[in-house]
């Protein structure tokens, strides 16, 4: 091997490394930014310990609301990475670009996305950031019985479609329309950007 090739190699590591580090930390204070910017009214989950049945509103404006400590454990903790790992490693999922469309699809086991896409350096493009989302085949079925439902008066397994989405920094779903839905992060932390109706 030639030294000075190495050389090169190992310094283009660095600046690579160097980079990822930068984009972690303007990331991490775009994060704090946006989360002390949030406009989006706070409600109280006022169900627990309360004799009396209580829903979650239906509203057409957003909202946020903390669950409660504990609230989906069981969910949370199958989606840590080595239990994903060992219980779904070959299961199959298709991560696809984020982008104004879901577009990009890439057919994969769930163990080289947690492997070999989601180590890879922070980046803000597109194409280089794959998002797992919306996988509804019957081998997620176990994964998304376990998710325990909001209270709410429409919510039952029958009636709502539960999805899972994983992805790393920078990624995530297109713009997309629905009606009345609750999005609940369990590790990390997700920006939401909403456009007035019509």
């Amino acid at each position: 091997e030639n030294p000075q090739q190495g050389d090169r190699s190992c310094m283009k590591q660095h600046e690579s490394d160097k980079e990822s580090q930068s984009l972690r930390e303007t990331f991490d204070e775009e994060t704090r930014k946006l989360l002390n910017s949030c406009t989006i009214p706070r409600i109280e989950w006022r169900g627990i310990g309360s004799s009396q049945p209580w829903n979650l509103p239906l509203s057409d404006e957003p909202y946020v609301v903390q669950s409660p400590h504990g609230w989906n454990r069981e969910i949370a903790e199958s989606l840590e990475r080595n239990a994903l790992l060992h219980s779904m490693g070959n299961v199959t999922c298709t991560p696809s670009q984020a982008g104004s469309k879901r577009i990009g699809h890439f057919e994969m086991t769930l163990a080289e996305y947690l492997t070999e896409w989601l180590p890879r350096p922070i980046s803000r493009n597109a194409e280089e950031n794959r998002y797992v989302f919306g996988e509804f085949g019957e081998q997620w079925a176990p994964l998304r019985k376990t998710y325990v439902l909001p209270p709410c008066e429409v919510c039952s397994h029958d009636a709502a479609a539960v999805t899972i989405g994983l992805g790393g920094k920078y990624s995530g779903a297109p713009w997309h329309f629905h009606n009345s839905a609750f999005v609940e992060v369990f590790d990390g932390a997700k920006y939401f950007a909403f456009l007035p109706p019509g």
